[in-house]
């Protein structure tokens, strides 16, 4: 058969939104509340301390430093354990679905050369895996999953190595794995479970490494295990039990493997025990505990082997406001590699990821730099595959304000830093005479005294000479008008002058202007629209007229217009934008001009009649944004109109209808902005789209480039269909088509897209001595 691949490019109807997020982008280590875009150039402002590119969660990066390699395939969501594949690759699993441009699910194999092994690929479906062990050319499998390959394996699975073919061990656990240890016989395994083979083991149990058949030792935990480690012909186990084998164990405990009974052993933590590992006599423990071996010990310890006492040997982990803890141990090259969430350990600032001399505790050199915590180390000569929840590494400082270029995909020097008080720094900005003007609670910017608003240099990042110092008060919303800027939030006084919620500003002179209209209550958002200024909150008057919560100016005029959005029942409105003549408002409300909307309502920009788009949300809205077709809704909901859609939805503004988009963020967006044919969301989520992208996320809104076949791809293994991937960013699916004569062509597939990739399997050639290819996109 002859095979050929062209590119053929339709533009048919508009195109749904992807789920997943553009994967070259900008992560923090925090939240972010507030967005503005000038040109190539997004500025993001909020509470955080780190900043990276997007690199994915799966990383190769050197044992002695940490840097990361320059090549490597990216993984698009969690990575939980990595294991050396003895040939200076990994294994790697956990909880995604493309790695490296192939789709993977949850477990993929990296070869040396830093390429995913595009004929390894069995499919781990219904949950994540958690744990992996290699041996004599099987790869046990633990975790939250219930399908392999199409195949029922419950939680544990074993594969061919080299094939990525199934095996016949089944031990078949009823809930999660969380972590397996091997010896020359069995396979020790802890979890969440209560059974395996159908019988009962409450939380840890042993199986044989041919067929998984259950062993007879069963020791019985109190409640999960999370972590083991084997030394010295014992095993050592923590987690969240307080009882193992009827005896009281805190947390950790260990057993003689050539007895199977429970030791004396008890380091006695005071909390969960999530990590383990062990070095000559010493076993390493990380969790969550402020005491281990009856000495004081933060989250992480190192405990003598056979008595249980901690050793002199202390990290010094200090506890961050919003809590720490230990996920991850690892000792590998003369260092014990730690992952978790902390900001300091060994006596440096590290952050998520750390070394410590296994001697003196103290941090080496090696420093990941990653935004969120490390859940896997796994070595392969002077590298380390480092896995976990961040969204990069590499990163740098960035205190609570940053600029990312959007055309480098690069985070700018651009490093204004402005002080925490006792809430989110930034909530607001807005771009305006080639300055940054931010608003927030915060007392110093760039090392200078600035109260709650300041304004700096877009270019250089320096302080401007302009301090209203709104008193005692939080800034929540910036809008600007020709050469105006408009200021609301909490304020009763700015620039020295009483004045309450509301305040104009002359762009030319960054003085105040006389204009005062009396808002009664917190000015919560604002938006402008040609000459008009529409300003949210909880008010209730303006310029001495009733104006429940919204209300509009005539900015020619300055004066209060009769546009009366009605809202008759409700706390405050904290979103508005407006597109093609209609008015959207988000917030905390359920009744507008005598119509039920609750807490999302679409308005006539001209007369305040309510709209037929109906969005009602189980909760408030804090974000707002539109297209020519869609409004975009960011907020605390749960529900719309009764289904399901979590966090972050998109309205089709002509169709007055919710559409079928699910990015299902973990937390809600604070921020929303479209700029071209990209919605970019700001927020405290940790994925969105099933990714790992940390408080920042960009959806394109319509193809990105040129689709293509990745034309190395094209295969045909012996007695099977050729096959070749194919890539369309920002597009849900592809259409793939053929011919034998380069004229008439013919629909062969639909083809599904997960980050723009795409796998083609042409099941139909064998009656066909020859075909061509090409794709038609939307």
């Amino acid at each position: 058969m002859v095979l050929s691949l062209t590119l053929g490019l339709t533009q048919t109807i508009q195109a749904q939104i992807p789920n997943e997020p553009l994967e070259t982008f900008v992560v923090t280590d925090g939240q972010v509340n507030a967005l503005a875009i000038n040109s190539n150039m997004l500025y993001f402002g909020g509470q955080f301390n780190f900043v990276g590119a997007r690199t994915g969660s799966g990383v190769p990066v050197t044992a002695t430093t940490g840097q990361a390699e320059a090549v490597y395939p990216s993984i698009n969501g969690d990575v939980f354990t990595a294991v050396n594949d003895g040939q200076g690759g990994w294994f790697v699993g956990g909880s995604f679905s493309v790695a490296g441009g192939f789709l993977r699910t949850n477990l993929v194999h990296i070869r040396s050369d830093r390429t995913v092994d595009p004929n390894w690929a069995p499919v781990v479906a219904g949950g994540r895996v958690y744990s992996l062990i290699l041996s004599a050319g099987t790869l046990y499998v633990g975790g939250g999953f219930t399908n392999v390959s199409g195949q029922t394996r419950n939680r544990l699975a074993a594969l061919d190595s080299s094939s990525g073919a199934l095996l016949s061990w089944n031990p078949n656990a009823n809930s999660n794995v969380r972590t397996m240890a091997l010896t020359s016989s069995n396979m020790y395994i802890g979890g969440e479970f209560t059974t395996l083979g159908a019988q009962t083991r409450n939380h840890i149990g042993a199986v044989d490494l041919t067929m998984g058949q259950l062993a007879a030792w069963n020791p019985g935990a109190g409640d999960w295990v999370y972590a083991m480690t084997l030394s010295a012909g014992h095993l050592y186990v923590g987690g969240y039990f307080t009882s193992m084998s009827g005896q009281s164990r805190g947390y950790a405990a260990s057993f003689d493997l050539s007895t199977g009974s429970l030791d004396s052993w008890n380091p006695g933590a005071s909390s969960d025990v999530w990590a383990l590992d062990a070095y000559q006599n010493v076993i390493f423990m990380g969790g969550l505990f402020t005491a281990a071996g009856g000495s004081n010990r933060t989250n992480i310890a190192a405990v003598d082997a056979t008595t249980g006492l901690a050793t002199s040997w202390d990290a010094r982990l200090s506890i961050n406001s919003g809590g720490s803890w230990v996920t991850a141990l690892k000792v590998y090259s003369n260092a014990l590699y730690v992952g978790g969430i902390f900001q300091s350990i060994g006596g440096q600032p590290r952050e998520m990821a750390a070394a410590l001399d296994l001697t003196t505790a103290n941090a080496t050199a090696w420093d990941a730099k990653v935004n969120l915590q490390a859940w896997a180390f796994a070595g392969a000569g002077n590298t380390l595959y480092l896995g976990g929840q961040f969204g990069a590494a590499g990163c740098v400082t960035r205190t609570n304000l940053a600029a990312f270029d959007l055309l480098s995909g690069r985070v700018t020097s651009w490093s204004p830093s402005v002080a925490v008080r006792n809430g989110v720094p930034v909530n607001a900005m807005v771009i305006a005479s080639n300055a940054l003007f931010i608003g927030g609670y915060f007392n110093t910017v760039g090392g200078l005294t600035r109260s709650n608003l300041a304004s700096l240099d877009l270019n250089t990042g320096a302080v401007l000479d302009w301090s209203p110092n709104p008193y005692n008060a939080t800034i929540y919303s910036l809008a600007t008008w020709s050469d105006r800027l408009f200021v609301g939030g909490t304020f009763n006084n700015i620039s020295g002058i009483a004045q309450n919620y509301f305040a104009e500003f002359d762009l030319s002179t960054l003085m105040l202007t006389g204009w005062n209209p009396f808002v009664s209550g917190f000015v919560q958002a604002m938006a402008v629209d040609g000459d008009t200024l529409y300003i949210g909150g909880n008010f209730g008057t303006v310029s001495g007229q009733t104006r429940r919560r919204v209300a509009t100016f005539d900015l020619t005029s300055e004066t209060l217009t009769s546009w009366d959005a009605g809202l008759t029942t409700g706390q405050f409105v904290d979103a508005i934008t407006v597109s093609s003549g209609k008015v959207y408002l988000g917030g905390y409300f359920s009744v507008i001009n005598g119509s039920n909307r609750t807490n999302f309502v679409a308005l006539d920009a001209s007369t305040a009649q309510v709209l037929p788009l109906v969005a009602n949300c189980d909760q408030p809205i804090y974000a707002l944004a539109a297209s020519s077709n869609y409004v975009f809704l960011g907020g605390n909901f749960r529900l719309i109109n009764g289904q399901s859609r979590p966090f972050l939805v998109a309205l089709d503004a002509n169709a007055n209808a919710l559409t079928s988009w699910i990015p299902g963020p973990d937390q809600y967006p604070k921020s929303l902005r479209v700029q071209g044919n990209t919605l970019y969301s700001g927020g405290w989520f940790l994925h969105a789209g099933g990714e790992t992208t940390i408080s920042l996320a960009a959806f394109p809104l319509g193809l990105m480039g040129n689709p293509y076949i990745v034309t190395n791809s094209m295969q045909r293994p012996v007695s099977s269909a050729p096959q070749f991937r194919l890539v369309a960013l920002g597009i849900p699916q592809a259409s793939v088509l053929g011919s034998t004569n380069l004229n008439n062509w013919q629909l062969l597939q639909s083809v599904p897209l997960v980050d723009g990739n795409g796998q083609f399997v042409d099941t139909d050639s064998t009656t066909r001595p020859k075909r061509f290819y090409r794709i038609s996109v939307p």
